[in-house]
């Protein structure tokens, strides 16, 4: 559905030649899909839901995630405890978009990312201060 989206196609056969997408689905409800294309493509840009933003488009976030990476292997040098048992990219990258694209009142209300449990908090909480909220740097 994304390549489709992407690549908007105005016939079948272009539908079935997308990498990825199914000739049999494309028999069965090609028609439809090319319908909903047609629709959006009549939409005024105003109409059209905001972009979302990937959390790489972000200013600084390749330095961030560098940044948290190393704190935590620091931490894991000095704990002995292995750095991707504390954090994988995922959970790195959760905590990033948790603090750059929730709000204060998001934050009180949905689950903290898994670098902010209880277990991992208590070796990581100091060294990430920055990226909790309520802490002092």
């Amino acid at each position: 559905m994304v390549e489709i989206a992407k690549r908007r196609p105005s016939s079948l056969n272009s539908m079935r030649n997308i990498p990825g997408v199914d000739a049999m689905e494309v028999n069965r409800s090609g028609r439809e899909m090319l319908a909903c294309i047609e629709r959006a493509r009549e939409l005024s840009e105003e109409q059209l839901p905001a972009r979302v933003m990937r959390l790489m488009d972000y200013r600084g976030y390749k330095q961030a995630a560098k940044d948290i990476k190393q704190k935590i292997t620091a931490v894991s040098k000095d704990s002995g405890i292995p750095a991707d048992v504390f954090a994988s990219k995922k959970q790195i990258n959760q905590l990033i978009s948790w603090n750059w694209k929730l709000t204060d009142e998001e934050r009180q209300i949905l689950m903290a990312p898994d670098i902010l449990q209880p277990w991992r908090s208590g070796y990581l909480v100091e060294v990430l201060n920055k990226w909790v909220p309520g802490a002092q740097e």
